[in-house]
């Protein structure tokens, strides 16, 4: 992440190439950035790109809530820049503001991004075909041993 648009270590791409190299390597953006977010009229913490947005309920906990997403008040060119990008990514877009109000609202920020986060990266359950091959296999190993005693 870098606090240039899109200049990384001397690279300058555009918002397809970018698209491009991080779909290439299956990889999600995470953008924290300076920018308003809203889901209706709802201000959030953040949204992802399902459509949810995360607010903060007051005790350092957070809901989600669904419906129109809209930006407001971005610095610069943030939302073509990374928050649209990260939303296209499957990542999503959290908004820093919130993070530095401190207290409460730090806390729903920062349990909202972990368990999004976490989210993402905690591994699937096998589907069935895959548990019945295991089986499979693990019945062909019990018969090839009891074929030996």
């Amino acid at each position: 992440m870098t606090d240039e648009d899109r200049d990384v270590n001397g690279y300058t791409g555009d918002y397809g190439s970018m698209l491009k190299t991080f779909k290439k390597y299956q990889a999600l953006l995470n953008a924290v950035v300076d920018c308003s977010m809203f889901v209706g009229q709802q201000q959030v913490l953040g949204v992802d790109s399902k459509g949810n947005g995360y607010m903060a309920d007051g005790q350092g906990g957070f809901t989600t809530v669904t419906g129109t997403l809209s930006f407001g008040a971005c610095f610069g060119s943030t939302e073509a820049d990374y928050v649209n990008l990260a939303l296209a990514t499957g990542g999503a877009a959290w908004d820093i503001r919130q993070l530095r109000q401190g207290g409460k609202i730090a806390d729903s920020f920062t349990a909202a991004f972990v368990d999004i986060k976490v989210g993402e990266i905690t591994t699937p359950v096998p589907e069935a075909g895959t548990l019945a091959l295991l089986g499979i296999g693990l019945m062909g190993f019990g018969f090839v041993r009891r074929r030996r005693e």
